[in-house]
């Protein structure tokens, strides 16, 4: 059986270290900041929603991963 001392110690341990973590974005991508949908500009939102549905379409018909195609259309080399 596990301790008190030794699960409350590692307890804080592992919330000490997700609290030190920064945030960062999962990509680092340039081209789709506000990723929020407001009401008052329903249109605000068609690039992106068209960007990720083209992504996904050819990633799937391909048989790549999402990333290799974003990746590839922003640096313009084939996957």
């Amino acid at each position: 059986m596990i301790r008190p001392r030794v699960l409350a110690a590692a307890l804080v341990l592992v919330l000490g270290l997700a609290a030190a973590a920064p945030a960062a974005p999962t990509v680092n991508c340039h081209c789709f900041r506000d990723r929020s949908f407001d009401p008052a500009r329903p249109e605000a939102a068609d690039p992106y929603v068209l960007a990720t549905s083209r992504n996904s379409l050819l990633a799937a018909a391909f048989g790549v991963s999402k990333g290799l195609v974003v990746r590839s259309l922003m640096t313009g080399t084939p996957p």
